[in-house]
């Protein structure tokens, strides 16, 4: 079976502080966490309803999809992806600086 990746992009909402994710590649998905944490928490228990709902993906094929967390925020640390459980995609997390 072929990897399938998907992509979270997070912000930091100036006024708020809150995390917001969003992508371009799972219908129907916006997070907002306090902290990167919750957000990662949310990111577990929302993603593989979407992928199977609103993209029609069995959840036999859960395993074989890689979710990138990218949090475009300055202070946020690298981390590694979460526990693998075949039933769930893989997720990934990786830190994007932004600006100079």
């Amino acid at each position: 079976m072929v990897n399938t990746r998907f992509h979270i992009s997070v912000l930091k909402c100036p006024e708020s502080g809150a995390f917001v994710g969003t992508s371009p590649d799972i219908p129907g998905l916006t997070l907002e966490a306090n902290s990167h944490e919750q957000l990662l928490d949310a990111v577990a228990e929302v993603v593989p309803q979407l992928l199977v709902h609103n993209l029609k993906l069995s959840e036999d094929r859960l395993g074989d999809c890689t979710v990138e967390v990218i949090f475009e925020d300055r202070l946020a640390e690298r981390r590694p992806g979460a526990a693998f459980d075949s039933r769930r995609p893989r997720i990934l997390v990786e830190h994007l600086a932004a600006g100079p």
